[in-house]
C-alpha cells in the first residue's frame, strides 16, 4: 500500500496562529514536511513549511500502527513537498 492509498490521503487539517492577512494552506501541495510534533493514538501532528511561516498539520489515520508507520515516512522525507510522498510504500509488517 502506498501513502496515496490511505483513505485519509492527502492530509488537509492545517492550523496555526495567523496575523493580519496571513492565510493557511488549503492543500498538501502547498507545504513542505517539517518536524514531527507528536503521535497520539491515530493522529500524527507535524509542522509544515508554508511560505515564510510554519503551520501545524494533523494527519488522522485509521489506527495507531498505521500512524507510527506514517510518522516514520514523514521523518524520512523532511523538507520535501508533502504531496510528493504519495507514491511512498507503507511497510506491511
Amino acid at each position: 500500500m502506498k501513502m496515496m492509498d490511505l483513505r485519509e490521503w492527502p492530509p488537509s487539517h492545517f492550523s496555526g496562529s495567523r496575523g493580519r492577512g496571513d492565510t493557511l494552506p488549503t492543500h498538501a501541495d502547498q507545504v513542505t514536511i517539517g518536524e514531527i510534533v507528536n503521535v497520539l493514538e491515530n493522529c500524527v501532528r507535524f509542522g509544515c513549511g508554508y511560505g515564510n511561516n510554519t503551520v501545524a498539520c494533523s494527519f488522522f489515520l485509521t489506527d495507531p500502527d498505521t500512524a507510527k508507520k506514517v510518522e516514520s515516512i514523514l521523518r524520512e522525507h523532511k523538507g520535501k513537498n508533502l504531496l510528493s510522498i504519495r507514491d511512498v510504500e507503507i511497510p506491511s509488517d
